[in-house]
């Protein structure tokens, strides 16, 4: 790559999305690094990943991220120039695990100090993993980087759809993130690839290790880890507390806000370096449930929210209702969903009739079911037996139909015989 003004000196790291060059600012003699499309990327969005990176970047300006300095484009290349503070991705610099209990606990207060610049302006990472965290090895500060996917909390609902990411990524999601849950993201999503990453810097590996990417999701809906202090005896049974806490399937049940992790991790690393023990601990003594809520609230649709709440219980009844919300682009048909969303506790599945799929009859039927079955595989074991009896007690010898369209009825169902 050649882009006037800098002078490539060497590869700095390349992921599915983007490639980093060490290079020389030729303009102001300066090393910088450049990020731009890796010709890995098959996906045509992150072209506007590289502007969102900027633009987030930029309204964040946190002393704990990497700002970029400007934004170029040189004819097909668009790219970023970033300060090079001779850091090193978390990733590269320990493969293998951070190795002690004090490691482990100064780079943890660091990432979460880190992290916190990024919630305190509402905003979700959504993509926190070893290689978007740069550590400067001779001072052990800490940058999180990469904002390409990143959103203000309380402003998306979880993905319809599996996200085609290849399975190191996936490693690190959390399960709203997977396609297979319907939940307005917030600033808890970031909590559980957190945790993802704290178990792998003890243990030197994620909890959930696979090539398939569906056993990988399926994983992440509804398996535990091995508590880390099964798996390291010198680590104390504080960090899995904590860790466990940030891994939990439901983000209710996660650390609501930063500050209340942070206070658990400086806790136990005063107790550790006091050599005790503290038997009473319990995770989230701190945590502030509330800040987790979105100051935007919808104003002036109550009795649109009110007619839906009556529609759900009326089919919940056993009766068969339809609702239709119509209005022009940007008049709050999304808002009003995700709102009634957050209001309820029942099953929700959404599908999308895409103009693009012409060629799959009952598209958005066919995506919403997909929802349905991602919800079964977060059930209980007995749930999922009564479903796999009901089903398999109408469908007979035909269940490879099904497979065909929903391949993840297969950890439910189990391998199905070839249509004859």
């Amino acid at each position: 790559m050649k882009i006037p003004g800098f002078k490539i000196l060497d590869l700095f790291s390349e992921d599915y999305k983007f490639i980093i060059y060490k290079a020389f600012d030729q303009r102001f003699e300066k090393k910088v690094l450049i990020k731009t499309i890796s010709q890995k990327n098959s996906f045509m969005t992150d072209v506007q990943g590289i502007y969102h990176d900027f633009r987030i970047s930029n309204f964040i300006k946190g002393l704990k991220t990497q700002n970029p300095l400007e934004l170029i484009r040189y004819g097909d290349i668009q790219a970023l120039i970033l300060e090079d503070f001779n850091s090193i991705p978390l990733a590269k610099l320990f493969p293998n695990g951070v190795g002690s209990v004090q490691k482990f606990f100064e780079i943890a207060l660091e990432v979460s100090f880190a992290l916190q610049e990024i919630h305190e302006r509402r905003i979700l990472h959504k993509s926190l993993c070893p290689g978007n965290i740069w550590i400067q090895p001779d001072t052990g500060i800490v940058r999180i980087v990469d904002f390409s996917s990143s959103t203000f909390s309380g402003k998306d609902i979880s993905p319809s759809n599996t996200p085609h990411l290849p399975p190191e990524v996936l490693s690190y999601i959390a399960p709203e993130l997977t396609g297979k849950l319907s939940r307005v993201l917030d600033l808890r999503t970031d909590f559980y690839s957190l945790g993802i990453v704290f178990y792998e810097m003890a243990t030197g590996s994620v909890p959930f290790v696979s090539k398939d990417r569906n056993e990988i999701l399926h994983s992440h809906l509804t398996k535990k880890p091995v508590p880390i202090h099964m798996i390291r005896n010198d680590f104390p049974i504080s960090i899995s507390m904590i860790v466990s806490k940030l891994l939990e399937k439901d983000s209710d049940l996660r650390y609501s806000c930063i500050k209340g992790l942070i206070y658990d991790l400086e806790l136990c690393f005063k107790d550790f370096q006091n050599g005790k023990i503290n038997s009473e601990f319990v995770p989230g003594s701190k945590d502030n449930p509330e800040i987790i809520l979105d100051s935007s609230n919808l104003y002036g649709r109550e009795k649109e929210i009110l007619l839906l709440q009556s529609s759900l219980d009326k089919a919940s009844q056993g009766e068969t209702r339809i609702v239709f919300i119509t209005g022009v682009s940007g008049s709050g048909k999304s808002a009003l969903i995700k709102s009634f969303l957050t209001s309820i506790s029942d099953i929700f599945v959404q599908g999308k009739f895409n103009q693009y799929e012409t060629s799959m009859p009952f598209g958005g039927l066919i995506h919403s079911l997909r929802d349905l079955v991602s919800i079964l595989l977060s059930k209980s074991e007995k749930e999922i037996q009564e479903f796999k009896e009901l089903v398999s007690k109408h469908i007979g010898n035909n269940g490879k139909i099904l497979l065909n369209q929903f391949p993840e009825l297969e950890f439910i169902l189990g391998p199905q015989p070839e249509l004859s």
